[in-house]
């Protein structure tokens, strides 16, 4: 499957305004949403039934995840 511009595009703005996304992986498909963004990663967690608030988080760099997280060794 392949995914124009367009669509990434449209999806980024969707959730820069606070939406849910389905992706596709290289082996099945996500749900994604801002990782601030707490009314999305409740929905998210109530549409899969999960009680946890563990998620993967995607970044483009190490670099973005600095700007936000504190990693140790």
């Amino acid at each position: 499957m392949t995914i124009s511009s367009k669509e990434i595009y449209t999806a980024a703005q969707h959730i820069k305004s606070g939406g849910i996304v389905i992706y596709p992986t290289d082996t099945a498909y996500a749900i994604g949403c801002a990782f601030d963004n707490m009314p999305a990663i409740r929905a998210i967690m109530k549409l899969k039934g999960r009680k946890d608030v563990k998620f993967t988080i995607i970044a483009s760099s190490l670099q973005q995840v600095q700007k936000y997280f504190s990693l140790n060794a």
